[in-house]
């Protein structure tokens, strides 16, 4: 039998076999892309839905916090609850800033324009819901049910923007492939 030491280096050759092959093996089945060439030149509007991708992302995760700390801390210092509900804020001007470029770059098409506009209603939702959490921080006695019930209702908003915009970004990559399948074969 082989040792765990040759077990380990077998499976490490097979991973590395494995990568190689694989970006092969994309560009013999006929108009697909390379991913290497994809990585270097992801093409119109990428950096805008990534950065878009990557602000709504950091909401979540700030409005997470906010509400694990609401929820966990025996007493809830202001100024941390105002600290984290800035977090959010910035994130969520970074993301309608972002998705002001991605509304630039995005191709004409009606299901992508409705897709950037439904992400739009959910950010325009969830700033409404950050409104009420932004007001309920800045008390002097902060609500914990109150914040918590803020954050559990931000935190949905915004995985529904989240979840809307990979399907956007999904359907501007199918578009993208079939572009480029054309003139690839």
């Amino acid at each position: 039998m082989f040792t765990c030491k040759q077990n380990c280096v077998f499976l490490a050759g097979l991973i590395a076999m494995a990568a190689a092959v694989e970006p092969v093996a994309a560009l013999a089945q006929g108009g697909s892309v390379n991913p290497i060439e994809r990585r270097l030149h992801p093409g119109q509007g990428y950096w805008g839905n990534q950065r878009a991708a990557r602000s709504m992302q950091h909401a979540r995760d700030y409005t997470i916090g906010l509400h694990d700390y609401t929820i966990r801390a025996e007493r809830i210092a202001p100024t941390i609850a105002q600290s984290e509900a800035e977090g959010v804020t910035r994130n969520l001007q970074a993301t309608h800033q972002n998705l002001a470029v991605v509304r630039e770059a995005a191709p004409d098409g009606q299901a992508v324009r409705a897709s950037i506009g439904k992400i739009e209603q959910h950010l325009k939702k969830a700033a409404e819901l950050h409104q009420a959490l932004h007001e309920e921080c800045h008390r002097q006695e902060i609500d914990r049910e109150a914040t918590a019930e803020c954050c559990n209702d931000l935190i949905k908003e915004l995985d529904l923007a989240i979840a809307e915009h990979g399907a956007l970004m999904r359907q501007l990559e199918r578009a993208a492939r079939n572009q480029e399948a054309p003139s690839s074969r």
